[in-house]
């Protein structure tokens, strides 16, 4: 927001810790007048100190340095724990592990237009390292193949079905109709050591056969389009395909990410993992991808219920694969790991956790397995119900929890 320190562009804490200054004080804002000595936050804690920090000494004091003088880097700094969060507007939920949080794109209606396809989409941090990112913008006017590229469903950390958007394209700032997401359930076990969010979404797949596109009515290469007036009466015809993602969080380390597709006629589905351009070692054999970061190694696998084709690129030289764009106008490289499969119907089951598991298929779900403790979960079959049934956590040191749907 203010241009007052040297740390990059994506780093806020130079902005809450001002906030944070500006606002915790005794008389609040500028012209508020002097607050209540028995003045209490919502959450039952005494009223701020003057001069209070969110964090402690660091390159994001230097805001302060600059708005508030150098007595502000002699302020208590006051830190709550953090929390999980929702936003229902935006449609945001964060998902928090010992060192790692998770942020999924689940809006269950719009007030205003979307501007990325993106539902479903799910960032995954780790150590202060966004190790499964979003793509970014880029661009609203470049040349081909950048122009609104990164905007697309494919692009996104979900699942693309028969290589269309979840919306269709109605304008260069517009998707119509605006579809949102069902919000499915939440929950956490007893003990803690399990954490689920599941959402779905309904696609509408075009049908191929649709009218060619008028000069009026531009087309998108490589994809179905759905002429633009019959978009605007909302005549909204394809067959239905359901996504089903569920977010499981093990023993506060661990991300489970399983996704289901039910249909009634067999499409193309493709699950794609959006990831931070560092030094790797894929096996693709076994679906397992490892990423050295500067924290340490951190591990990924992807299995699925059918036979997939899976690629993995770095900075294509001939499309926008591989590529995000942190701000505007500015690109970088990244890892587009996708997994391609075909039918009326199927799972994919994605794992990512500092430490090596083994992710295997049962009879009756999943079974994830990590040197010090063993996840199984219970899948179910029928349409129209949660994807998972049941999930049961053992520890090596004899600890034990069960989710229940």
């Amino acid at each position: 927001m203010l241009p007052l320190n040297n740390c990059d562009y994506e780093d806020f804490r130079p902005v809450l810790q001002a906030v944070t200054a500006l606002t915790c004080t005794e008389t609040g804002l500028p012209g508020d007048g002097p607050r209540p000595a028995n003045a209490a936050r919502a959450n039952g804690r005494p009223p701020p100190q003057k001069g209070e920090r969110r964090f402690g000494p660091g390159p994001w004091d230097e805001d302060l340095l600059w708005l508030f003088g150098p007595d502000s880097l002699d302020a208590p700094v006051v830190s709550e724990d953090r929390k999980p969060f929702t936003a229902i507007q935006s449609g945001f939920r964060t998902m928090l592990g010992r060192d790692s949080y998770a942020v999924l794109r689940c809006p269950t209606g719009f007030r205003h237009r979307p501007s990325h396809a993106d539902l479903l989409h799910l960032d995954l941090w780790w150590r202060g390292m966004n190790v499964a990112l979003d793509p970014g913008t880029f661009s609203y006017n470049a040349p081909p193949p950048w122009a609104d590229s990164f905007a697309g469903t494919i692009w996104h950390n979900t699942v693309t079905v028969d290589n269309q958007d979840q919306m269709q394209r109605a304008g260069r700032f517009l998707w119509l109709p605006w579809r949102a997401c069902d919000f499915v359930d939440s929950r956490r076990s007893q003990n803690g050591r399990l954490t689920c969010v599941e959402a779905a979404f309904e696609w509408c797949t075009v049908a191929r056969q649709e009218p060619r596109p008028t000069a009026r009515q531009p087309d998108t290469v490589g994809r179905a389009t759905l002429p633009r007036s019959r978009l605007f009466l909302g005549r909204w015809r394809g067959q239905r395909v359901v996504h089903k993602r569920t977010i499981l969080l093990a023993g506060n380390s661990a991300w489970f990410v399983l996704d289901r597709l039910e249909a009634r006629e067999s499409h193309e589905f493709r699950l794609h993992w959006l990831l931070s351009d560092v030094p790797f070692e894929e096996q693709p054999e076994t679906g397992e991808l490892t990423l050295f970061t500067a924290a340490g190694p951190f591990h990924c696998c992807v299995r699925s219920s059918e036979e997939v084709t899976s690629s993995l690129v770095r900075a294509d030289t001939g499309s926008a694969r591989g590529w995000r764009s942190p701000c505007y106008q500015e690109l970088k490289p990244a890892l587009s790991w996708a997994s391609v499969t075909r039918g009326a119907g199927c799972w994919f089951a994605s794992v990512f956790s500092d430490t090596k598991t083994q992710l295997q298929k049962a009879s009756k779900g999943w079974v994830v397995t990590a040197a010090e403790w063993r996840m199984a979960l219970e899948t179910e079959e029928v349409t129209g119900q949660p994807s998972v049934r049941r999930a049961t956590y053992c520890g090596t040191d004899g600890t034990e929890d069960t989710l229940t749907c």
